[in-house]
């Protein structure tokens, strides 16, 4: 059928774009022209289109670039992997001049077999053993605040020192000629505090038949934390939410902000559930907000229902899904600087799972990951 100018009516042919076939249709050369404009903006669209499509699919294909991967901490195989994952972080906090620090783990994902001193206690020995045995030099940390020339000397002094084992003992060996060594470094000072006197009554039982040296090691309960004099090195476990008031009396007194005082402090797995669920107010919530606040978090490994949560100093926060069908068992879905609350720990695994999402698959991940988030530290 031949297209007639105002009609409305177009051939098959002239759909088709082809100015030939507008023409034989009867369409005049101002139609034609006008035709040709749209067919071309219309064609630019779908390119458009298609290249924006490209993009979204390689943004799924590729949810972390390579170059931001690399500043992220691998998946940890076993939980003496992450041991030394944290013990490796915490030196490098350390070298850097920060003297309050946070170490988090928590990789029972649910299981109360598991209590959060016991599941701490491996962190607690490795962290006592990092500070009395004279592997990182904090002995300046005030005069080395993060970022400053005096940090960044002291850090590569630490790097030059080799250590080596003799007898559950560490000794710093001078890096110039082979066979002279400095003399055996005074084991530091650490007071270690448990949430009671029990807790380390058995705790000190346990160690020293382990062989453990004790001899540098102040093992107390909570009501004893008060720090003394001649204290070099503080590591406090599980501290629980109605002690925050208390516990941050500690810690300014052993180590004040910006203050050549400042002694290292390590807190580990503080038991600060949301307050909000447990009833206590508006002010111990701001108290609680306001004491992390001050604390760098040095190591933090926490296991979700359908991945991982981890950051090792100085890296990024990186959120890991479960991928069987890769080598590591991982896939990283997410990185970024500032620790992700739940709701974008759901959002970074339904932006990595659409699929799901437009199923309703994701629902399962929304119930039982929001159940387990109420009782994280977030």
């Amino acid at each position: 059928m031949a297209f007639v100018v105002g009609s409305g009516h177009v051939s098959g042919e002239a759909r088709c774009g082809s100015r030939a076939a507008a023409v034989r249709g009867g369409w005049k050369d101002a139609a034609v022209a006008v035709y040709a404009r749209r067919a071309r903006a219309h064609a630019r669209c779908v390119r458009v289109s298609m290249e924006v499509s490209g993009l979204e699919q390689q943004e799924k294909e590729e949810l972390v670039s390579p170059q931001r991967a690399q500043d992220c901490a691998p998946v940890p195989l076993s939980f003496e992997a992450a041991v030394e994952q944290m013990r490796d972080a915490v030196q490098r906090a350390l070298d850097q001049g920060y003297t309050r620090l946070l170490v988090e783990v928590d990789t029972t994902v649910g299981d109360e077999t598991y209590t959060a001193l016991k599941n701490s206690i491996p962190l607690v020995k490795a962290a006592a053993q990092l500070l009395s045995e004279g592997q990182v030099d904090f002995g300046n940390t005030a005069e080395a605040q993060p970022g400053s020339a005096a940090s960044s000397s002291a850090s590569s002094a630490n790097r030059e020192r080799s250590v080596s084992q003799k007898g559950g003992n560490l000794f710093e060996v001078a890096s110039g000629a082979e066979g002279e060594s400095e003399p055996a470094v005074r084991a530091r000072i650490v007071r270690v505090v448990l949430p009671d006197s029990g807790a380390a009554a058995l705790l000190l039982r346990d160690w020293e038949k382990e062989g453990q040296d004790m001899s540098s090691l102040r093992i107390v309960g909570f009501e004893n934390m008060l720090p003394a004099e001649d204290d070099e090195a503080f590591i406090i476990a599980v501290p629980r939410a109605s002690e925050v008031e208390q516990l941050e009396r500690f810690v300014n007194e052993a180590a004040p902000m910006f203050s050549s005082k400042a002694r290292p402090t390590i807190i580990i797995n503080p038991d600060f559930v949301d307050m909000g669920v447990t009833g206590l107010g508006l002010a111990a919530r701001q108290l609680r907000s306001r004491f992390l606040s001050t604390l760098e978090s040095a190591f933090y490994l926490k296991s979700l229902p359908w991945g991982i949560l981890i950051r090792a100093y100085p890296r990024l926060w990186a959120v890991y899904q479960d991928d069987p069908t890769v080598e590591s068992q991982f896939r990283l879905i997410a990185a970024q600087q500032t620790r992700p609350s739940s709701d974008e720990l759901e959002e970074f695994l339904d932006a990595a799972n659409p699929e799901l999402a437009e199923k309703g698959g994701g629902g399962l991940f929304s119930k039982l990951g929001k159940f387990l988030q109420m009782y994280m530290k977030g």
